[in-house]
């Protein structure tokens, strides 16, 4: 009889043990779900919640999705030097400052160039609703002129009173693959998905250099 108990028993261990094995693990166990889908399909470069941005002599410029905020910090203040707020900003808040210390602010939805003391000086609005966020961010030059993506193949120049300069479009068969950067020399570079351009500071094409995949 006690062993025929000690059977029982441990056929109960048995069967409770693998019930145990199949029930599915509690949230933030760190189960692996595997869908099928790749990392971050059918949605934009996920947004920055801050970015920050350099004046010439020190200053920061901080922007912040959480608030729509762009606020201009100096080493010698306590709180901000001046803060404005950028309505309808969708979470994208890039930044930029210009040598001549004009600052730049693109939302989703709008550019805006602010003055050294605080206040916008002009606002254009911007559809960027097809592309990514990771595209969003404005370059400047050092003649003081804001460059952005304004489509998936095409970049614009702004002087610092919001005339266009110049407008540049890539081959009919490439896509902007980052955001136009700022020649530490004259112009800007633009990087496609099949490219590097390094356009002057007139929006003429000084040379188009061809990505190569790396190999394995």
């Amino acid at each position: 009889m006690r062993g025929r108990v000690s059977c029982l028993a441990i056929s109960f261990l048995i069967v409770a043990a693998v019930t145990a094995c199949d029930r599915p693990p509690p949230p933030g166990s760190g189960a692996i779900e595997t869908t099928g889908a790749k990392p971050g399909a059918g949605s934009t470069a996920a947004t920055r919640a801050v970015t920050m941005a350099a004046f010439p002599g020190g200053a920061v410029l901080v922007g912040d999705t959480a608030n729509c905020t762009a606020s201009r910090f100096e080493g010698s203040s306590k709180a901000a030097f001046w803060s404005i707020i950028v309505p309808q900003c969708d979470g994208v808040m890039e930044t930029a400052v210009a040598p001549d210390s004009v600052s730049y602010v693109r939302g989703r939805s709008s550019l805006i160039a602010i003055g050294t003391d605080g206040n916008q000086r002009w606002k254009l609005a911007m559809d960027t609703e097809q592309l990514p966020a990771d595209l969003l961010a404005p370059a400047v030059t050092l003649d003081s002129m804001v460059v952005i993506a304004a489509g998936a193949r095409l970049v614009v120049a702004y002087r610092n009173d919001s005339a266009i300069a110049w407008r540049f479009s890539v081959a009919q068969d490439e896509v902007l693959a980052a955001s136009p950067m700022g020649s530490r020399g004259e112009g800007v570079y633009v990087l496609t998905n099949r490219a590097l351009y390094a356009l002057g500071a007139d929006g003429s094409l000084r040379f188009r250099r061809a990505r190569t995949p790396a190999s394995g």
